[in-house]
């Protein structure tokens, strides 16, 4: 078996699981493409809202990456945009949390471009590196507020 059939299968896997958690509603993956070449042109990332959670909370958590070659140019920004419109209008969630390491100047920007507040900083939040990272919470309401269903 090739590099290229084991890539293949992981990233099949990859998406065979995220249908499977979009229809289940519990996450919802989307993917990045430059504007000009669509789903024809390179990957440039993705913007993932997981650990949906309903009943009187309403919430998930946002994580994105962009290739490097890519950033700066807006495209995070507004494929996040984008995502926040579906699962606040559609998925009809009530809170979006997106967290960020204190070092992460770009993602700091990003999430104070779309309006994200600023809660707090989480001490050694996530093992990542090697090592235990703080990261700095923030979240985002959605403007239209949403009444859980409690059946």
């Amino acid at each position: 078996m090739s590099a290229r059939d084991v890539d293949a299968g992981y990233w099949r896997e990859r998406l065979d699981r995220q249908v499977e958690q979009f229809q289940a509603g519990t996450a919802y993956a989307f993917s990045i493409f430059d504007r000009a070449t669509g789903a024809d042109g390179p990957f440039l990332g993705y913007v993932n809202f997981s650990e949906v959670v309903r009943g009187v909370f309403l919430a998930c958590y946002m994580g994105y990456a962009l290739a490097e070659t890519a950033q700066g140019q807006g495209f995070m920004a507004e494929a996040c945009r984008a995502g926040i419109d579906y699962i606040f209008n559609e998925v009809r969630l009530h809170r979006i949390m997106a967290n960020y390491m204190p070092a992460n100047a770009r993602s700091a920007a990003v999430l104070e471009r779309l309006g994200f507040t600023v809660e707090g900083t989480a001490k050694d939040y996530l093992f990542l590196a090697g090592a235990w990272q703080d990261h700095v919470l923030t979240s985002l309401t959605n403007p239209r507020p949403v009444s859980p269903t409690l059946s």
